[in-house]
């Protein structure tokens, strides 16, 4: 089930409204609430009644609640939650509900319910297609028996895709065989679609079956992230090679890639600043798994709670005092347990208990349970494989016995930013294959544990910390420590700690990277606070470097905050072309002591390139090229018009407070960048000429040094190879005149900030031209010398969008004025066919609307924002396609005109933070202005208290 509710936020409050939680609990809805990422909170301390009160108190306004796939068919439980919820809120509150029940629809009483229609057979038969393919679902032999498969699946999406999926690449045989089989036809009502998903199911691997019915493990809706479900596979033992040279993580993600593409996982998306890959199990599949996995996995919360001697799986979102019970009196012999985290609160949770009685437990969840000690019985846990205890922030060490944990393959430490050191024998888990360690800033790990070398099993390691031990232990990190996990593959961050010595009497040579050819993606970030902005560095920051040489396999490099005026030697002239061949993407970050990145062009695989505050690079190379990109002298090339490919795969590239840069190699030749689409320049104000090649379709041109009337930009292009912009975002609006006007005719999104010095759009009227028929979109902030925006808009017969903020400069005569002969006025009546929504923000000056704007009889929003205004204007009734109308803070408003009446299409009108009077006025049922606005659907009254 998920809440959303349109008040201050989007969302309201995440979820974290635990008075909806609770109220929804005591009025018999606890279990629908279970599937939710967050835990329902107690609510025994609080009275029904108390409980309304508070919330009517949080929903001030307007809320929408979505009760999705619900099942609950008791009516009076029904009626006692709609009574709860009728009359809090504003005007407008809405229920959505969804369900798969006609019992369900009954109970809430719905008259009319929308039915979900199937497909029809036509689109049945093209959803089959592209599942199966095209050429195999239209041959010969396979056509009719594939219309039959569809007709038992009734036309419903999610069975013909399973189907399709369990067919694809499959003999005849294989097709007639489902074809004979006793699977029923389903009925077109949900439910009985099961015995599709079960079919599918069936004809997995065994392996398979195991891994997908594990998932029960999770509740649904949950988001599942792919490592860590990998590594719980692994845990289990359920992972089995399907290639007999494939290593357990490459079985195991080939288990889930065939799982996701037979349609058992869904909704798969990336997030979070590490981009971690996370999916959903489909509420119909987990049915499927729940059925599967009968009473060896359950989700306990306060109504089961009471666990069966064949469960072996749990998960708990149980209040803490209930958990309690359970741990200390089930007799199952549990090999999983893992908890929705944070429920427990400030209440201990009873680690010790669980320890104590669990002894067979292999995968041990404890994350954000607030644990400060660990107990030393952790260490007689022999059968545990996997840990969890991320986000325990108070948790300063770990027990010894830690390490007695030989069968140990999963660690997670994140967020436990008080544990410095690992236990000293921590190299004794020498089956470790996944550790993710915590660090942020300055606080986390001291260093990484002693002897790494020994953990050969080790394959997925998210940060190496070098440092120094406490002066109680013995020892310290060294760089040899990497040498030997030659399996660790994915992103690893390297992080040298301040005053970090290092020395070159370990192993020698240096490369210690150079083994781990399955890593993607390596980050080396040098200490911060030790340096600062003038250090620049000694030769023990260049030791580290040279000696952190990656593989040549390696996709992604990025190195932060080193101080050393020139890169490692095997990244110098054509070393790096040849030692990292295959980087694909490269970020450099707060190395102030760079003076040049010498022959970063030659990188043929290269797609991104991002360079933050480099404050001494002054070019990309140090000297003009004499010769093309291969290497060969050409006389064409050596011309002071010859155009040499630079970066001849680089897609998106990002310059950001590159103070001193001036240009990319020394001398008078143009560089060519065949493939770049996305230009991000900020802050480069010694930078006269910018990379615009023929794929460029996003610019970003901020707080630049270049100057209009520049040939440079140019690139000496041909007409034909002048780049096509699509969106343009610049604080330089002269810039864009001298580019040619070509390049503007794909352009639909324009957004000019902070150009301090434009006083009028004419200066841009011939781009505004050159875009005339595509621009789309077109945002003025933060220009605060403009006068004139009139001239030039007369042309934008495409655009749908206008949004002017913060321009204190812009006078109402100027937009009072209406366009006349001479061209001098405001072009309302030119856009008034295509204006579907206009922003008026932040403008000092405009004390009324304009008058013209009464011809924008297609405007359909209204934002009006900021503005001295005393009231609305009676010709508002023009704009009959108005839906939305929002005023904020406009502090002197105090009145609305009869004629909103007549805006017959108005659907929302919002009003924040006006005037006390104008609240009043419009408050329901007694306001003066209630009779004009009620009709409105969706209004939102806001005064502050």
């Amino acid at each position: 089930m998920e809440l959303a509710f349109s008040a201050v936020q989007t969302v309201f409050a995440a979820l974290q409204c635990s008075q909806l939680r609770n109220l929804l609990s005591v009025s018999g809805y606890k279990s629908e609430l279970e599937s939710l990422d967050s835990t329902v909170d107690n609510v025994g301390d609080l009275g029904l009644d108390l409980l309304v009160r508070e919330l009517r108190e949080k929903l001030k306004r307007k809320y929408l609640l979505v009760l999705d796939d619900l099942w609950t068919e008791n009516h009076g439980d029904w009626l006692k939650l709609k009574g709860y919820l009728v009359g809090l809120g504003g005007r407008g509150n809405k229920i959505v509900v969804t369900t798969r029940s006609n019992g369900t629809a009954i109970a809430v009483g719905s008259n009319n319910p929308y039915m979900l229609k199937a497909l029809s057979h036509k689109n049945s038969w093209n959803l089959f297609e592209r599942v199966v393919g095209k050429e195999q679902a239209n041959h010969n032999d396979l056509v009719e028996i594939g219309k039959n498969i569809i007709k038992k699946c009734a036309n419903v999406p999610l069975a013909i895709k399973v189907m399709g999926t369990l067919l694809h690449g499959q003999p005849v045989d294989k097709w007639q065989s489902i074809q004979r089989s006793r699977l029923a036809e389903i009925k077109n009502d949900g439910n009985d679609i099961i015995p599709i998903l079960k079919f599918s199911y069936y004809h997995l691997l065994p392996s398979l079956k195991s891994c997908f019915t594990y998932c029960a493990m999770f509740p649904k809706d949950f988001r599942i992230q792919k490592e860590q479900l990998i590594s719980l596979w692994m845990a289990h033992g359920y992972v089995e090679p399907l290639d007999g040279g494939q290593i357990i993580e490459e079985a195991a993600e080939e288990h889930l890639q065939i799982l996701a593409r037979r349609c058992f996982f869904q909704e798969f998306e990336r997030s979070g600043m590490e981009e971690t890959l996370t999916f959903k199990v489909h509420d119909l599949m987990h049915d499927v798994a729940q059925q599967a996995s009968g009473k060896d996995i359950v989700i306990s919360d306060s109504t089961t709670m009471d666990l069966d001697k064949k469960t072996r799986h749990v998960y708990d979102s149980a209040p803490y005092d209930r958990t309690i019970g359970f741990i200390t009196a089930t007799t199952a012999k549990i090999r999983s347990y893992a908890q929705s985290g944070g429920h427990f609160g400030d209440v201990q949770f009873p680690v010790r208990a669980l320890l104590e009685n669990w002894r067979s437990v292999r995968v041990l969840d404890l994350s954000r349970l607030n644990i400060t000690d660990l107990p030393n019985a952790i260490g007689d846990l022999l059968h545990l494989r996997w840990l969890n205890l991320d986000g325990n922030a108070k948790l300063n060490e770990l027990p010894e016995s830690l390490t007695k944990l030989i069968n140990l393959q999963t660690l997670f430490v994140r967020g436990c930013y008080k544990l410095e050191e690992f236990p000293e024998d921590f190299s004794k888990l020498i089956n470790l294959r996944t550790l993710y360690v915590p660090y942020e800033g300055n606080y986390g790990l001291r260093c990484m544990p002693l002897g790494m070398e020994k953990m050969a099993c080790l394959t997925r390691l998210n940060k190496f910390v070098l440092g120094h031990r406490k002066s109680t232990m013995k020892g310290e990190v060294r760089l040899e420590d990497l040498r030997l996990p030659r399996n660790l593959r994915g992103s690893l961050k390297i992080l040298i700690r301040p005053y970090y010595k290092h020395s070159k009497e370990y192993g020698g040579g240096g490369g210690y990277l150079c083994n781990t050819k399955y890593l993607k993606s390596v980050s080396i970030e040098c200490p911060w606070k030790a340096y600062g902005r003038e250090r620049m560095g000694d030769d023990e920051d260049d030791n580290v470097l040279e000696d952190l040489q990656p593989h040549s396999n390696l996709k992604e490099l990025a190195i932060k905050h080193y101080p050393r005026l020139t890169i490692p030697q095997w990244a110098r002239e054509d070393g790096l072309a040849t030692s990292l061949p295959n980087l694909v993407k490269i970020r450099l970050d707060l190395c102030f002591g760079l003076k040049e990145l010498p022959w970063l062009g030659k990188l043929q695989h290269l797609k991104t390139l991002k360079l933050y505050a480099l404050m001494n690079l002054e070019y990309m190379e140090s000297k003009a090229r004499d010769t093309n990109i291969d290497g060969s002298s050409d006389g064409a090339a050596t011309s002071s018009m010859a155009v040499e490919i630079f970066f001849p795969s680089l897609e998106n590239l990002e310059l950001i407070q590159l103070q001193k840069l001036k240009g990319w190699w020394r001398g008078q030749r143009l560089p060519l960048f065949p493939r770049l689409s996305q230009v991000r320049i900020e802050e480069c104000r010694n930078l006269r000429s910018i990379p615009l090649g023929p794929a460029v379709e996003t610019l970003i041109l901020m707080y630049s040094g270049i100057m209009g009337g520049t040939s440079s930009n140019d690139c000496g292009n041909s007409g034909s190879d002048n780049p096509k912009i699509k969106e343009i975002r610049t604080s330089n609006l002269r810039f864009l005149k001298s580019l040619p006007m070509v390049a503007f005719q794909g352009l639909t999104k324009m957004m000019i900030f902070s150009d301090y010095y434009v006083q009028s759009l004419l200066e841009v009227e011939e781009v505004f031209r050159g875009c005339s028929s595509s621009l789309q979109f077109l945002q003025v902030d933060a220009c605060f010398e403009l006068r004139c925006v009139s001239r030039g808009l007369q042309h934008l017969t495409a655009l749908e969008s206008l949004d002017l903020f913060r321009l204190r400069e812009l006078s109402f005569d100027e937009l009072q004025r209406e366009d006349d002969a001479t061209g001098n006025g405001m072009p309302w009546s030119c856009l008034a066919q295509c204006l579907r929504s206009l922003k008026l923000r932040s403008l000092p000056n405009v004390v009324e609307l304009p008058k013209g704007m009464r011809y924008l009889t297609a405007l359909q929003s209204l934002k009006i924002e900021g503005l001295p205004l005393k009231d609305l204007p009676e010709w508002i009734r023009f704009l009959q396609s108005l839906q939305s109308l929002e005023i904020t803070d406009c502090y002197q408003l105090e009145s609305l005109p009869k004629a909103l009446q007549m805006l017959t299409s108005l659907k929302r009108l919002k009003l924040e933070s006006c005037t006390k009077i104008l609240y009043e006025r419009c408050k329901k049922p007694d306001g003066e202005y209630w009779p004009t606005i009620q009709h409105i659907n969706d209004i939102d009254n806001f005064f502050p208290d």
